[in-house]
Order: C-alpha cells, then sequence, then structure tokens
C-alpha cells in the first residue's frame, strides 16, 4: 500500500513511537515515506523508539535486525544510533534482576511492582517477556510457555529413536480400495 496522506512532509525530525504497532504493508509504507520526509534537510534525525513485537514480517522487525547488525560492526553506518535494552532470550520473566537490566528507568517510569503483579496474575508470559524483558516472541500470544518444550526433551534419546507410522491413502481410491488390507 501507500503511505497515504503522509506523502509531502518537509521534516526536520520524524519520531516514531512504538513502531511494533506499525503493522503490515501501511506501516512499512508510513515507515518509509516519513522517513524520506527529511531527505531535504541537514542534520534531520529519523527516531524510533519501541518495545519488542512479534512479527518478523514487520517494519519494527526490519529496523531492529538492522540495528543488531549495527551494533555488531556487521554494517558500518555512522548516520544510525542503536541502543537495545533486552534480556536474554533463556532469561527468567519472573526474576526481578532481570528486569533491571532491560528497564533503565525500573521504579521511575515503571515500578517493579507492577511488573511483579502481570508476572503474579494471569498476565500471558508472551507480554510480560515483549513489554517488560523487551523481547521478541514467535506470537502475540503463546499456547506453550516458554522452556516447556525443552524441558520434555530427553537427552538419552537419538533422532533414531523417533519413528512416524503413518498410512498412504490415494485421494481417488474407490470404494473397494480397503478391502483385502
Amino acid at each position: 500500500g501507500k503511505g497515504g496522506s503522509n506523502d509531502g512532509f518537509n521534516a526536520k525530525a520524524v519520531l516514531c513511537d512504538e513502531l511494533h504497532e506499525w503493522k503490515g504493508e501501511r506501516g512499512r509504507a508510513n515507515y518509509q515515506v516519513l522517513k524520506g520526509a527529511v531527505g531535504a534537510r541537514r542534520n534531520a534525525l529519523v527516531l524510533s523508539i519501541t518495545t519488542a513485537g512479534w512479527d518478523e514480517d514487520s517494519i519494527c522487525w526490519e529496523v531492529y535486525q538492522y540495528a543488531r547488525k549495527v551494533l555488531s560492526g556487521e554494517v558500518q553506518d555512522t548516520g544510525f544510533y542503536a541502543r537495545i535494552l533486552e534480556a536474554p532470550q533463556e532469561a527468567d520473566h519472573r526474576e526481578p534482576s532481570v528486569w533491571a537490566g532491560c528497564n533503565p528507568l525500573l521504579d521511575v517510569a515503571v515500578q517493579s511492582s507492577y511488573i511483579a503483579d502481570r508476572v503474579r496474575r494471569d498476565t500471558p508470559e508472551s507480554v510480560v517477556r515483549r513489554y517488560h524483558l523487551n523481547q521478541w516472541v514467535v506470537a502475540e500470544t503463546i499456547w506453550v510457555p516458554y522452556g516447556v518444550w525443552e524441558a520434555c526433551l530427553a537427552p538419552e534419546l537419538e533422532r533414531t529413536d523417533i519413528f512416524t507410522l503413518r498410512r498412504i491413502v490415494p485421494k481417488d481410491r474407490g470404494k473397494d480400495w480397503d478391502e483385502g488390507r
């Protein structure tokens, strides 16, 4: 889709808040149009801030991946500043010491007691991980909590110990296809 009515701006600064909410082609198009709005200005600024998202087919994911490449040195871009505050993927979302590492204004802008209440109550784990640990998750909501599948793995099993049994049935089988089998 088109960027819509954002075309034609001549901005000195563009602030893109909660980039994870800029969804689909419309979000991507709007972002590109607004980034283009600073093209005529010297020393213009495009500032994008967000918590993590879940949609890897989004402009937020693209900017996040680019930022990681800049931070790792894989991409050299002196005009792009990035700061990512996120907990490690294996971090325990219930642990207050983890919250401090990815929330620089903990107990100033967001209270640790608020996060503790969300963890203690029925807030989905994926929501706590996205909004308070700044971790990308695989879906907006998850059915199986993190770590459950991994905990079910039996290290003594080899890949050859797992097998599949299935019966292949042709689509165009006749009514007598199964007789005698």
